[in-house]
């Protein structure tokens, strides 16, 4: 006999597949899954099918997939977990000149910013097919089903972030592999921005860095206002 959290389980499980086989939006199944062809036959013919039939058939569904939910959600933690750990994640922000992250990030107005190409290819900054660059969600109420797209539930774990943190405008590279570094194509970096605190010694090594590396990329350097920063051209 199912207890009541099994049972809870099963009418959300119906319910999410029921949401999927009548929405008008293609779903994201992976279709050479048992599963998955289910759903897909069932959105086929989803015109000739009785509500409450197809409510029962789903909810005997929820309860199989209950049944087997332990060991089947104890595989699904472990493959998830070499996932994360096999990974590595490049944390970036849309914006260059947001004065509490120059604090929070560059030791208080003291470090470096470095600007890339947002609108490149994923595949012309050298990652490669099943690396993935998304922006951070914000959105606390989304909900991902784990069974019906483990893609989608991987980059959720990238990517779900507490809406406090909205004003970042964060962007992640998540790069599927182990490794300590990943080279991305050059032209990707396009600039370097210093802190209005930034040491001079600093500034120096990282122009050395560049220049012995025979990087030409855009320089500027941040003047605190009263309410903003400004950045003007770095004059060498």
């Amino acid at each position: 006999m199912l207890d009541s959290n099994q049972n809870e389980f099963a009418k959300a499980y119906a319910a999410s597949i029921e949401r999927v086989i009548f929405s008008d939006i293609d779903p994201s199944v992976r279709p050479e899954s048992p599963l998955g062809k289910e759903i897909l036959h069932l959105r086929s013919i989803r015109g000739r099918l009785h509500g409450e039939k197809l409510r029962l058939m789903l909810h005997e569904w929820g309860i199989n997939a209950a049944a087997n939910l332990d060991g089947s959600m104890d595989q699904r933690n472990v493959a998830i977990q070499e996932v994360l750990c096999d990974s590595r994640v490049l944390c970036v922000s849309e914006l260059h000149d947001n004065v509490v992250m120059w604090s929070h990030y560059a030791d208080h107005h003291k470090g470096v910013c470095f600007e890339f190409n947002g609108s490149m290819d994923p595949e012309d900054i050298l990652l490669r097919r099943g690396d993935m660059i998304a922006n951070v969600n914000y959105d606390r109420t989304e909900t991902i089903n784990y069974h019906l797209d483990e893609r989608a539930a991987v980059l959720d774990l990238f990517t779900r972030k507490w809406q406090e943190w909205r004003y970042e405008e964060e962007v992640r590279i998540i790069i599927m592999e182990e490794g300590q570094y990943h080279q991305f194509n050059r032209s990707f970096l396009t600039g370097v921005s210093f802190g209005c605190r930034t040491a001079q010694g600093d500034k120096q090594r990282v122009l050395e860095a560049l220049a012995a590396n025979a990087y030409n990329v855009a320089l500027q350097e941040a003047v605190r206002t009263k309410s903003k920063l400004e950045f003007q051209p770095v004059t060498l």
